[in-house]
């Protein structure tokens, strides 16, 4: 397989939309899971709702990737189409 036919391939309508909703989905569930609890939540209020774990954190990280990878493969499926 060439570059070009793995590109065509990986810049199709559903590996686009599959990519986006997944990241999504992840980013969704980051924002869900349970955050952490201050030992002293009124010694500043921006930590009365809790921080959020690594957890937390790497869902969130790998549903921005995912969704940027989607972005990234929406403008090469652009690219493509004037070849």
């Amino acid at each position: 397989m060439s570059f070009l036919e793995i590109a065509v391939l990986l810049s199709s309508r559903p590996v686009v939309v599959t990519f986006a909703l997944v990241g999504a989905t992840l980013s969704i569930v980051a924002s869900i899971v349970p955050k952490k609890k201050n030992a002293y939540p009124d010694a500043n209020a921006e930590f009365i709702q809790g921080q959020k774990t690594k957890t937390s954190q790497l869902l969130s990280m790998f549903g921005y990737a995912f969704f940027g990878l989607s972005v990234f493969l929406f403008i090469l499926a652009g690219f493509i189409v004037d070849l």
